[in-house]
């Protein structure tokens, strides 16, 4: 039974990892899948999580349980586990935010911030960051840090954290592409500095890494005319992306059109649902084109006909930006926080970050953190 439990947990762990992305994905699924998570961690020995600690999701297990009971020994196990890879670190510091910080383990956070080992700093300020609590003076050393991987995760707290007095620290041009893409969100999500959208606007021009972020979040930092204007000119998957950002009902022809690219169709069908409020097509089968997105396996083949015609009842205004059929306000992105999909939620978050000076919302985190931070909104 506890071999089977931490296999589960692991499984689990990833299915989860996957499901953050998902257009079927919402946070009442993803409370299912995270009771279902904590009830076979709840059954895990120590023993059983160690001797299983190579299969993939299964570190993640064994830091919960050394995270929760506090114990320094066990932690170490832990980390020289994670020092193995960026995988393996990643599902310690996935832990790490999925634990409550008890005042030991905050305690121990508030050394390792401080700690000459670039590891222990890069895990006290992801966990401070996850958690959403300002590591302080930290923070900002750790931003200048030659340290890639520790500068990267800094960046990236910066604007998990609002922290805007930091801005002037990043680097737009960092040599480091994780790095200088955290920095550039950071710039672009806090001030809207034209210098960090200029660079994002690369990223999706060129089809680096993160180009679907970087087009949407340049859209949302860009007057309509001229991100439209844009996005013509990068390629279209990427455009499409911009387009549900801009959420501009006048973009649904084009998207429709877009419908009928085999590779674009179904990303182009969710935008249109995501700003019409139209129901996205769904499916389960496993076998798929190669030439589809894997983030769009979940979807179907939208049926063109069916589309244009449900689109051409929709009495939407042009100009005026919607989300699932309403006029984007403050209180929609708000509710949609809650009641929406994962990739309509992680928008909601990126244009509440955008217009509050508060520290933005995170998606990602479990759904018991996620129910408690929007009771508490």
């Amino acid at each position: 039974m506890l071999k089977s439990a931490i296999h589960a947990a692991a499984r689990l762990w990833l299915a989860r990892d996957e499901a953050t992305d998902s257009p079927l994905v919402g946070l009442a699924e993803l409370s299912a899948l995270d009771g279902a998570l904590e009830d076979n961690l709840r059954k895990i020995a120590w023993n059983e999580a160690t001797a299983n600690i190579a299969t993939d999701g299964a570190l993640f297990a064994a830091a919960v349980l050394a995270f929760r009971a506090a114990d320094r020994e066990r932690i170490g196990m832990a980390l020289q586990e994670a020092a193995k890879s960026k995988e393996r670190f990643r599902e310690v510091e996935s832990a790490l935010g999925w634990v409550d910080l008890s005042p030991p383990l905050r305690a121990l956070l508030e050394q390792w911030k401080l700690h000459p080992e670039t590891m222990l700093r890069r895990l006290a300020i992801a966990g401070f960051a996850v958690h959403r609590i300002d590591p302080g003076p930290a923070l900002a050393e750790a931003v200048r840090d030659p340290n890639i991987p520790l500068r990267a995760r800094a960046a990236r707290a910066v604007y998990q954290l609002a922290r805007r007095d930091l801005l002037p620290l990043l680097r737009y041009d960092d040599p480091d592409v994780p790095t200088r893409f955290n920095a550039c969100w950071s710039g672009a999500l806090l001030v809207g500095d034209p210098d960090a959208v200029s660079v994002l606007r690369g990223f999706a021009e060129r089809g680096e890494r993160y180009p679907d972020r970087a087009a949407q979040l340049a859209c949302l930092n860009m007057a309509p005319a001229r991100a439209r204007a844009w996005l013509r000119t990068i390629p279209v998957r990427y455009a499409i992306f911009g387009a549900w950002a801009l959420a501009d009902p006048a973009d649904v022809p084009w998207l429709l059109a877009c419908c009928e690219q085999p590779a674009n169709a179904r990303v182009a069908a969710e935008a249109i649902a995501a700003i019409t409020g139209l129901p996205t097509p769904a499916r389960h089968a496993a076998a798929l084109p190669t030439a589809i997105d894997p983030a769009d396996v979940e979807l179907a083949d939208p049926d063109l006909s069916a589309l244009c015609l449900a689109a051409s009842s929709l009495r939407l205004d042009p100009g005026v930006r919607h989300q699932l059929g309403r006029p984007i306000t403050k209180a929609l992105l708000r509710e949609h926080l809650s009641t929406a999909k994962m990739r309509i939620r992680t928008l909601a978050a990126v244009e509440l970050a955008h217009l509050s000076p508060a520290p933005s919302f995170e998606v990602r985190a479990s759904a018991a953190h996620q129910t408690r931070w929007l009771a508490a909104q």
